[in-house]
Protein backbone atom coordinates (compact mmCIF):
# COMPACT_ATOMS: atom_id res chain seq x y z
CA UNK A 1 0.00 0.00 0.00
CA UNK A 2 1.33 3.51 -0.84
CA UNK A 3 1.64 6.01 1.37
CA UNK A 4 -1.02 7.89 -0.86
CA UNK A 5 -3.63 4.98 -0.67
CA UNK A 6 -2.69 5.04 3.15
CA UNK A 7 -3.41 8.34 3.50
CA UNK A 8 -6.97 7.87 1.52
CA UNK A 9 -7.64 5.16 3.69
CA UNK A 10 -7.05 7.05 6.76
CA UNK A 11 -9.63 9.72 5.48
CA UNK A 12 -11.75 7.52 4.90
CA UNK A 13 -11.86 6.25 7.92
CA UNK A 14 -11.81 9.70 9.87
CA UNK A 15 -14.78 11.57 7.78
CA UNK A 16 -16.95 13.39 10.70
CA UNK A 17 -19.86 12.23 8.64
CA UNK A 18 -19.19 8.56 8.80
CA UNK A 19 -20.35 6.56 11.52
CA UNK A 20 -18.58 3.33 13.04
CA UNK A 21 -18.80 0.22 11.61
CA UNK A 22 -17.28 -3.52 12.10
CA UNK A 23 -15.29 -5.99 11.18
CA UNK A 24 -17.19 -7.84 8.23
CA UNK A 25 -15.66 -11.12 10.55
CA UNK A 26 -15.31 -10.64 13.91
CA UNK A 27 -17.64 -7.50 13.99
CA UNK A 28 -14.72 -5.57 16.57
CA UNK A 29 -14.11 -2.10 15.45
CA UNK A 30 -10.67 -2.69 16.15
CA UNK A 31 -10.52 -4.90 12.67
CA UNK A 32 -10.74 -1.72 10.48
CA UNK A 33 -6.58 -1.94 11.50
CA UNK A 34 -6.29 -4.79 9.88
CA UNK A 35 -4.42 -3.73 7.05
CA UNK A 36 -1.66 -2.09 9.41
CA UNK A 37 0.24 -5.31 11.38
CA UNK A 38 1.12 -2.74 13.51
CA UNK A 39 -0.38 0.90 14.83
CA UNK A 40 2.97 2.41 14.90
CA UNK A 41 5.78 1.92 11.78
CA UNK A 42 8.96 3.12 12.97
CA UNK A 43 8.89 6.89 12.55
CA UNK A 44 5.47 7.35 10.94
CA UNK A 45 2.65 8.18 13.26
CA UNK A 46 -0.86 6.62 11.48
CA UNK A 47 -3.44 9.03 13.31
CA UNK A 48 -6.99 7.66 13.12
CA UNK A 49 -10.16 8.11 14.88
CA UNK A 50 -13.69 6.80 14.57
CA UNK A 51 -16.87 8.11 15.67
CA UNK A 52 -19.23 6.70 18.42
CA UNK A 53 -22.23 7.54 19.54
CA UNK A 54 -24.00 10.60 21.47
CA UNK A 55 -23.94 10.96 24.94
CA UNK A 56 -25.45 12.58 27.48
CA UNK A 57 -23.37 13.91 30.33
CA UNK A 58 -24.84 13.73 33.96
CA UNK A 59 -25.58 17.24 35.72
CA UNK A 60 -22.44 19.20 36.29
CA UNK A 61 -20.75 18.88 40.13
CA UNK A 62 -17.17 20.14 39.74
CA UNK A 63 -15.82 16.44 40.27
CA UNK A 64 -12.52 15.37 39.36
CA UNK A 65 -11.35 11.70 39.39
CA UNK A 66 -8.41 10.54 37.65
CA UNK A 67 -7.64 6.95 36.27
CA UNK A 68 -10.35 4.76 38.06
CA UNK A 69 -9.93 1.20 36.75
CA UNK A 70 -13.08 -0.84 35.99
CA UNK A 71 -14.43 -3.93 33.94
CA UNK A 72 -16.99 -4.01 31.07
CA UNK A 73 -18.15 -7.21 33.05
CA UNK A 74 -19.77 -5.07 35.43
CA UNK A 75 -18.81 -1.36 34.96
CA UNK A 76 -18.36 -0.52 38.93
CA UNK A 77 -17.91 3.10 39.22
CA UNK A 78 -15.89 5.22 41.81
CA UNK A 79 -17.87 6.20 44.96
CA UNK A 80 -19.80 9.51 43.86
CA UNK A 81 -19.53 8.98 40.05
CA UNK A 82 -22.49 6.21 39.87
CA UNK A 83 -24.11 8.17 37.80
CA UNK A 84 -21.32 7.73 34.81
CA UNK A 85 -21.97 4.04 34.49
CA UNK A 86 -24.76 4.78 31.78
CA UNK A 87 -22.61 7.26 29.22
CA UNK A 88 -19.49 4.90 30.42
CA UNK A 89 -21.13 1.46 29.34
CA UNK A 90 -22.98 3.26 25.67
CA UNK A 91 -19.23 4.40 24.75
CA UNK A 92 -17.78 0.81 25.23
CA UNK A 93 -20.38 -0.74 23.55
CA UNK A 94 -20.56 1.68 21.18
CA UNK A 95 -16.64 1.24 20.60
CA UNK A 96 -17.08 -2.55 20.76
CA UNK A 97 -14.47 -3.08 23.71
CA UNK A 98 -14.78 -5.76 26.30
CA UNK A 99 -11.70 -5.32 29.09
CA UNK A 100 -10.36 -3.48 31.62
CA UNK A 101 -10.15 0.48 31.06
CA UNK A 102 -9.27 3.34 33.04
CA UNK A 103 -12.40 6.18 32.91
CA UNK A 104 -10.88 10.23 33.56
CA UNK A 105 -13.65 12.66 35.10
CA UNK A 106 -13.25 16.55 34.86
CA UNK A 107 -15.99 18.77 35.18
CA UNK A 108 -14.43 22.29 34.81
CA UNK A 109 -14.94 25.69 34.55
CA UNK A 110 -12.68 26.56 32.50
CA UNK A 111 -11.06 30.52 32.43
CA UNK A 112 -11.11 32.65 29.32
CA UNK A 113 -7.23 32.01 27.77
CA UNK A 114 -6.80 28.52 28.94
CA UNK A 115 -7.97 24.89 27.91
CA UNK A 116 -9.02 22.49 29.87
CA UNK A 117 -6.86 19.26 29.19
CA UNK A 118 -3.42 19.87 27.44
CA UNK A 119 -2.51 22.21 24.75
CA UNK A 120 -0.17 21.25 21.83
CA UNK A 121 0.07 18.78 19.50
CA UNK A 122 0.42 15.27 21.45
CA UNK A 123 -0.19 11.45 21.48
CA UNK A 124 -0.98 9.51 24.95
CA UNK A 125 1.62 7.26 26.41
CA UNK A 126 0.30 4.23 28.37
CA UNK A 127 -1.20 4.61 31.77
CA UNK A 128 0.57 2.52 34.62
CA UNK A 129 -1.50 1.57 37.56
CA UNK A 130 1.52 0.93 39.28
CA UNK A 131 3.32 4.44 38.85
CA UNK A 132 -0.34 6.18 38.79
CA UNK A 133 1.31 8.02 35.47
CA UNK A 134 1.27 8.18 31.76
CA UNK A 135 4.74 6.81 30.91
CA UNK A 136 6.34 7.67 27.35
CA UNK A 137 9.00 5.09 27.53
CA UNK A 138 8.45 3.99 23.91
CA UNK A 139 9.54 7.25 22.83
CA UNK A 140 13.08 6.76 24.16
CA UNK A 141 15.18 4.14 22.13
CA UNK A 142 16.93 3.01 25.69
CA UNK A 143 14.39 1.50 26.81
CA UNK A 144 11.85 -1.26 25.90
CA UNK A 145 8.85 -0.03 23.65
CA UNK A 146 5.86 0.78 25.67
CA UNK A 147 2.70 0.67 23.29
CA UNK A 148 0.46 3.35 23.54
CA UNK A 149 -3.34 3.35 24.71
CA UNK A 150 -6.03 3.43 22.27
CA UNK A 151 -8.52 5.79 24.17
CA UNK A 152 -12.20 6.86 24.53
CA UNK A 153 -13.60 10.38 24.57
CA UNK A 154 -15.99 12.50 25.00
CA UNK A 155 -17.19 16.24 26.69
CA UNK A 156 -20.57 18.37 26.88
CA UNK A 157 -18.90 21.44 24.75
CA UNK A 158 -16.42 21.42 21.53
CA UNK A 159 -12.58 21.84 22.29
CA UNK A 160 -10.32 19.08 20.80
CA UNK A 161 -8.96 18.68 17.48
CA UNK A 162 -7.66 16.20 16.01
CA UNK A 163 -5.21 15.98 12.91
CA UNK A 164 -6.03 12.43 11.25
CA UNK A 165 -3.18 11.67 8.66
CA UNK A 166 0.33 9.65 8.29
CA UNK A 167 2.79 11.73 9.25
CA UNK A 168 7.12 11.25 9.57
CA UNK A 169 8.23 11.64 12.95
CA UNK A 170 8.85 10.27 16.35
CA UNK A 171 6.81 12.15 19.89
CA UNK A 172 9.02 13.69 22.28
CA UNK A 173 9.79 11.70 25.34
CA UNK A 174 6.69 13.82 26.79
CA UNK A 175 4.45 13.03 23.58
CA UNK A 176 5.15 16.29 22.31
CA UNK A 177 4.48 16.13 18.26
CA UNK A 178 4.71 20.28 17.82
CA UNK A 179 7.76 19.52 15.48
CA UNK A 180 5.12 17.78 12.92
CA UNK A 181 2.40 20.32 12.97
CA UNK A 182 3.86 21.53 9.38
CA UNK A 183 2.92 18.31 8.29
CA UNK A 184 -1.10 18.64 9.24
CA UNK A 185 -3.43 18.74 6.43
CA UNK A 186 -6.77 18.67 7.88
CA UNK A 187 -8.16 19.97 11.19
CA UNK A 188 -11.10 18.33 12.66
CA UNK A 189 -13.33 19.62 15.72
CA UNK A 190 -15.27 16.96 17.41
CA UNK A 191 -19.02 17.53 19.01
CA UNK A 192 -19.97 18.05 21.92
CA UNK A 193 -22.08 15.52 23.47
CA UNK A 194 -20.46 12.89 21.13
CA UNK A 195 -17.85 10.21 21.63
CA UNK A 196 -14.55 9.45 19.67
CA UNK A 197 -12.41 6.02 19.83
CA UNK A 198 -8.70 7.80 19.30
CA UNK A 199 -6.26 5.09 18.34
CA UNK A 200 -2.98 4.88 20.20
CA UNK A 201 -1.36 7.20 17.40
CA UNK A 202 -4.25 9.86 17.04
CA UNK A 203 -2.68 13.53 17.54
CA UNK A 204 -4.93 16.03 19.40
CA UNK A 205 -4.99 18.62 21.38
CA UNK A 206 -7.14 20.48 23.51
CA UNK A 207 -8.38 24.48 22.17
CA UNK A 208 -8.03 27.64 24.33
CA UNK A 209 -11.12 29.34 25.57
CA UNK A 210 -11.84 32.49 24.27
CA UNK A 211 -14.50 32.95 27.13
CA UNK A 212 -15.21 31.01 30.75
CA UNK A 213 -17.31 27.94 29.87
CA UNK A 214 -18.59 25.02 31.99
CA UNK A 215 -17.09 21.52 30.30
CA UNK A 216 -17.97 17.86 31.55
CA UNK A 217 -15.00 15.55 30.35
CA UNK A 218 -14.60 12.19 30.35
CA UNK A 219 -11.50 9.91 28.94
CA UNK A 220 -11.84 6.18 28.79
CA UNK A 221 -8.16 4.52 28.30
CA UNK A 222 -8.72 1.04 26.76
CA UNK A 223 -5.74 -2.03 27.90
CA UNK A 224 -6.02 -3.48 24.94
CA UNK A 225 -5.98 -2.19 21.22
CA UNK A 226 -6.26 -5.31 19.06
Amino acid sequence: MTQEEEVNRTAALTDGSSRLGGCPRCGSVFGHLSGYPCDRDGDRLKSTFWTLCQVQFPAFQGRQNYMHTFNTRDFVMASGYEDYQEIVRDLCQSARYDGVAHMTVDEKIVGAGMSQRRPGAHVDGRFSSERGAWLHLCNNIALSPIPRMAIIVAASEPGCIVYPGIFDGSPRSDGDLEHIRPQFKQAVTLEGNRGYLFSPDCVHESVRFAVPLQRSFLRIALERFD
